[in-house]
């Protein structure tokens, strides 16, 4: 069974998961093949059902994703490398079209748009920073954050700025130190709450509207 919606494939139009070992499926009558884990947060919010949304080989498929044997096979080997190596899982960004500033105005009259200008915010975060963002679901709406790899930079950067304001300010009072390394604290407590997943991104743009 694949999703479960009141309009049939408008299901397909985003995706965004976690795929760890246990979701990759070597033997695929479709050459190579991983399960999406469908439904992800954000569509069980919503309450819909499924299972066994998949990415596979071949050029057709029923609610699926058919990539071709020649790009799943690439894009298996990546991900089965990224596990191999101690990656808990990657993460899957599926799309209905390269979202561009002209494509977006070309599906402006869409009842989808609303919900395509929330992803195009995902979107965008990978083409600026080539990184995968961290996304979570809050208020039925995707939310994407720094990706882990910004997060250990700006981690490091708050560090390296705690300690020269403090070399800095050596002849300020006790107090005034006090207040400047608890706002240090509260700034490293939250970055250090971010996702610990290393991931590799996939992302999956339907090609008939490039």
């Amino acid at each position: 069974a694949n999703s479960v919606m009141s309009d049939g494939k408008i299901g397909l139009i985003l995706r965004s998961h976690f795929v760890s070992r246990n979701q990759m499926n070597p033997y695929s009558k479709n050459h190579r093949a991983f399960n999406l884990g469908f439904p992800n947060l954000y569509d069980r919010s919503f309450g819909r059902t499924g299972s066994f949304l998949m990415v596979h080989g071949g050029c057709s498929s029923v609610g699926c994703y058919a990539i071709t044997d020649e790009h799943i096979s690439e894009v298996y080997a990546l991900a089965d490398a990224a596990l191999a190596e101690g990656q808990a899982a990657f993460q899957v960004q599926a799309f209905p079209f390269r979202m561009t500033a002209a494509n977006m105005k070309k599906h402006r009259r869409s009842r989808w748009y609303g919900f395509w200008q929330n992803l195009k915010v995902g979107y965008d975060a990978f083409e600026i920073a080539k990184l995968p963002a961290l996304v979570s679901v809050a208020g039925r709406n995707y939310v994407f954050g720094p990706s882990t790899l910004q997060a250990q930079h700006r981690l490091t950067r708050i560090g390296k700025i705690a300690t020269a304001r403090v070399k800095s300010k050596k002849k300020k009072v006790v107090a005034g130190r006090t207040v400047r390394k608890k706002r240090t604290q509260s700034k490293l407590a939250t970055l250090q709450n971010i996702d610990p997943y290393r991931v590799t991104t996939v992302r999956l743009d339907r090609k008939k509207t490039q």
